[in-house]
């Protein structure tokens, strides 16, 4: 299950930036953005962003980062971009429904002449490699066996999902808003299991910083693996009720659903709005399984935050206490 970025395939943009050169597709919003600011903020690197459409009235491009417009339906100009732009890394941040996009971006990428490195738009649990298809898997296997048969030295980063949902709107993300478990805003929790199960979290900006680290690293492990916090549901409750209580003077109201109810699909719903197009009580209901049969803890061993150890990611209680701690 992904949960970011951009949720409509016509909406996708494509940012570059090098040490190589590095293109960043989906680049002017949610995750993507996020990405593009990181890298272009640095110094580092060279800047463009590649479009399917030129940017819509309302969106900004990322100071100083080219914005480029391609067709994602033809791998062919697909790879005549990338390698009139000499780009030597391609990191996809493609939302639900871009799917096809993402294969011919990685088709494109097989045959550019420059481009060795590839980061699919994944950021989120781990999928291990034996996991089975089905409709919130089938995405990221599918680019993953595209990605094994190019040739291209690709890493899949799991993430957990992003921490910045309980800051919102007081946390600074790109993200488009999703409530899930507990909605501090409005002081209400509809937890799934016990609320002991653990679930792993980062914070959009410091995966960001992670991945500029790797590029700059020659050595891609398969998965890349970050964890701002290793959490529940009943930790993240307590430390919101702390802030809301001290300056708030309120009570959460809480709900628990139990297995069997996730089983019949009729989760608890925090907020009606829709993610990607899915129906929003079968998605939570998913989601809600996963972590209560501990699929949303990231393996501990293998991760860069003990690779790159001078990076400190932020930890749920530090997001909950900037955001919050106002009231």
């Amino acid at each position: 299950m992904r949960l970011h970025c951009e949720s409509l395939f016509p909406k996708i943009h494509f940012y570059l930036i090098a040490i190589g050169i590095v293109a960043v597709a989906g680049g002017a919003g949610d995750f993507s953005r996020t990405v593009t600011e990181q890298l272009a903020g640095s110094g580092k690197h060279t800047k463009a962003l590649f479009s399917k459409i030129r940017l819509k009235q309302g969106d900004s491009p990322v100071p100083g980062a080219e914005l480029l417009v391609i067709d994602y339906s033809d791998a062919d100009a697909i790879a005549a971009t990338l390698d009139a732009k000499a780009v030597d890394t391609v990191i996809s941040a493609l939302g639900p429904g871009g799917e096809e996009g993402q294969l011919k971006l990685i088709a494109g990428a097989k045959k550019a002449l420059h481009t060795s490195r590839f980061i699919p738009s994944e950021y989120a649990a781990y999928t291990p490699p034996d996991a089975q298809e089905n409709e919130f898997t089938a995405e990221v296997l599918r680019a993953v066996d595209a990605l094994r048969e190019s040739g291209l030295q690709y890493t899949r980063f799991a993430i957990g999902i992003f921490m910045d949902y309980f800051g919102t709107p007081n946390t600074p993300s790109h993200l488009s808003p999703f409530v899930w478990g507990v909605d501090i805003a409005k002081h209400h929790a509809a937890i799934p299991g016990s609320g002991n199960e653990i679930l792993s979290m980062t914070y959009s900006k410091d995966v960001a910083r992670f991945i500029e680290r790797l590029i700059e690293d020659g050595n891609w492990p398969e998965y890349s693996i970050i964890s701002g916090s290793d959490t529940s549901f009943n930790q993240i409750l307590a430390l919101a009720q702390e802030y809301i209580g001290k300056y708030r003077h309120e009570d959460f109201s809480v709900t628990h659903d139990t297995k069997e109810k996730l089983e019949k699909n009729e989760a608890t719903l925090l907020d009606d709005s829709s993610y990607g197009g899915m129906d929003p009580r079968v998605m939570m209901s998913v989601i809600g399984l996963q972590l209560i049969e501990g699929g949303l803890e990231l393996p501990s061993e293998g991760r860069l935050n003990d690779h790159y150890p001078e990076f400190k990611p932020m930890t749920i209680a530090e997001l909950i206490a900037r955001a919050w701690k106002k009231g």
